[in-house]
C-alpha cells in the first residue's frame, strides 16, 4: 500500500526537520553534486561526468567513497579553463 504524499508519520517530520541540506539554497552552496550542479545551470550532468572522466576537471571534486561533490567556485574556473 502507498502512503499518501500530504501524510507524514512523526519520524518523517523529525528527520525533515533535522535535514539541513534542504534549508540552504543551491545558489548558495559551496559544495555541490552533479545533480546541484546541473540544477544551478553551471554544467549539465552528462557534460560533467565526462569532463571528470576525461581529467579535464580535477581541482575542483571532492571524492566521498564513490560521490563525488563539486567545489563551486573551484568548479566554474576550472569550466572556464577548459573552454579556452
Amino acid at each position: 500500500p502507498r502512503r499518501k504524499a500530504g501524510l507524514l508519520d512523526g519520524a518523517d517530520q523529525a528527520r525533515n526537520a533535522l535535514d539541513v541540506r534542504s534549508a540552504v539554497p543551491l545558489h548558495l552552496k559551496h559544495v555541490l553534486s552533479y545533480a546541484e550542479v546541473a540544477a544551478v545551470g553551471i554544467a549539465p550532468e552528462r557534460t560533467l561526468r565526462r569532463l571528470v572522466a576525461t581529467g579535464r576537471v580535477k581541482r575542483s571534486v571532492i571524492r566521498l567513497g564513490r560521490r563525488l561533490r563539486f567545489v563551486r567556485d573551484v568548479l566554474i574556473a576550472e569550466l572556464l579553463e577548459t573552454e579556452g
